[in-house]
């Protein structure tokens, strides 16, 4: 049983005063155990407080410890202060002691000897974690332990599956997942990606790389890659806003439809925690800017629209079954490339995005690049786009899964709060690689809006994230990537 409480007198309710077994193999462990304090402590209204306690478990028997000395409540968590001396046996005390039925009981431990502890401070959030905040009197040569239920719908994911995991977003976040300690498989059919970046993942981070080939809309083939994983980050869909107006039907079959696949596939196999590759454009037309998540939603094109259907989906599954955890992360525009140059964007057929064209057109692989509408209402008359650097964004697909520990639905915006025109762009990557970036101006796209650009506070916020690379590193890592491979992964 999760346990989510808003305050003292709820978690009351969840508890219901049941009673737990908690078996521990190792001897000489300290635990930490939520129970309820003999006697109450008037909280707020008057409600009753239940504090933790620590107890000392050796060779079957339990040496009550102490209780807080102090508690308050900051940003909707609880502080516990502890200062405890020597161990006590206290049957009497351990009696009154009524500790509840929940699969989230997380304890810190560690093999330590006694009368360590010394103004102990604790953390308890609303879904019972626990997190060591200060102790004073824990020696350097100390370990401390998280020790945490082998339960898959309560353990943090550690091995993911990225549908889409070839592609440009998909294989930089491969590198950030393995250089995180998790492990990987990568399913994807390879429409507009290639698995040499998946080998090139491989040299840089000295980690194989699990790979199944398979479309997103093969329910069956899913069910089977799902076998071991505790969660997803689903990259996979077409993306292209120009081709979504020319090709609507492609792109509901292939992004919504291959979602519900991949849903059904998750239900099938128990697994219920997902990150999903959501894009601005369900913004639609900005109302106002910076766009933050409470922004009306709408699109303009068949792509945003394939986005935001998904999104109302994942919104939909939650309410009907709140453990499922789900972060929606909705991407700007990412550019740029690992610093290694050994994977980069690499579009199949003529570029959609606006990087790539203009890195093959200041290496003279592209005669000239066409910048769609010069009468835009911005400082250039070109449109104006939050561009963010893709290990930034592959980056916040790492927090992304660390902050999901607890069930929720988030839509979060990933995007740096800084607009750049394109031909702000095309200067700064003519500055990074000293070339020339031919363009001309040509009529605005079907589809297409002004300005587009984040406010990125709850990224911040939520996932202790935020840009680090600047439009300069995003150039010149770009260029890096093009210079090095001129076409890409074919060699």
């Amino acid at each position: 049983m999760e346990s989510k409480f808003n305050n003292w007198n709820t978690l009351k309710q969840d508890i219901n005063e049941k009673d737990i077994k908690i078996n521990i193999k190792e001897k000489n462990i300290y635990f930490i155990s939520i129970g309820q304090n003999i006697g109450t402590e008037s909280y707020g209204k008057g409600e009753q407080f239940l504090r933790p306690v620590i107890v000392y478990k050796k060779l079957g028997h339990n040496y009550f410890l102490g209780i807080p000395l102090t508690s308050k409540i900051k940003d909707g968590s609880y502080y516990f202060t502890f200062n405890i001396k020597n161990g006590k046996k206290n049957t009497a005390m351990l009696n009154q002691i009524k500790t509840f039925d929940a699969k989230r009981v997380v304890s810190y431990a560690g093999k330590l000897s006694n009368n360590i502890y010394k103004n102990l401070t604790l953390k308890l959030d609303e879904f019972l974690n626990i997190t060591l905040i200060k102790n004073e009197g824990v020696p350097t040569r100390a370990k401390v332990n998280k020790i945490v239920p082998q339960n898959k719908s309560n353990v943090n994911s550690n091995k993911i599956l990225l549908t889409g995991g070839a592609g440009y977003i998909g294989s930089h976040t491969c590198i950030e997942l393995l250089q995180n300690n998790y492990d990987i498989v990568v399913y994807d059919n390879l429409s507009n990606s290639s698995v040499k970046s998946l080998k090139r993942v491989e040299s840089i981070t000295s980690k194989k790389v699990s790979f199944i080939k398979g479309d997103i809309r093969d329910e069956e083939s899913l069910t089977k890659a799902l076998d071991g994983c505790d969660g997803v980050i689903h990259f996979a869909g077409l993306k292209a806003v120009g081709e979504s107006v020319e090709k609507p039907l492609e792109y509901y079959d292939n992004n919504v439809q291959g979602t519900l696949c991949l849903l059904r596939a998750m239900k099938k196999t128990n697994v219920k925690t997902i990150v999903f590759s959501s894009s601005a454009t369900v913004y639609g037309d900005p109302q106002y800017l910076p766009l933050d998540e409470n922004h009306p939603l709408s699109t303009t094109n068949p792509y945003g629209a394939t986005k935001l259907m998904i999104e109302e989906i994942l919104r939909d599954l939650y309410k009907s079954d709140n453990t499922y955890k789900i972060a929606i992360l909705r991407y700007f525009n990412p550019v740029g490339s690992h610093k290694s140059a050994l994977i980069g964007e690499d579009p199949s057929g003529i570029p959609n995005n606006l990087m790539p064209f203009i890195a093959q057109t200041a290496i003279g692989k592209r005669e000239s690049l066409s910048v769609f509408g010069g009468d835009w209402d911005t400082p250039d008359g070109t449109g104006v786009r939050d561009y963010i650097h893709v290990v930034d964004l592959s980056n916040a697909h790492v927090k992304a899964l660390e902050f999901l520990k607890q069930a929720c639905c988030e839509a979060i915006n990933i995007g740096t709060g800084n607009g750049y025109s394109v031909l702000d762009m095309v200067k700064s990557y003519e500055k990074a690689s000293n070339l020339k970036v031919s363009y001309t101006i040509q009529p605005r796209r079907a589809g297409d809006i002004a300005s587009c650009y984040a406010k990125p506070t709850k990224a911040k916020e939520l996932l202790n994230w935020e840009a680090k690379y600047t439009i300069d590193d995003m150039c010149k890592d770009t260029f890096n990537w093009q210079d090095k491979n001129p076409n890409g992964y074919d060699v």
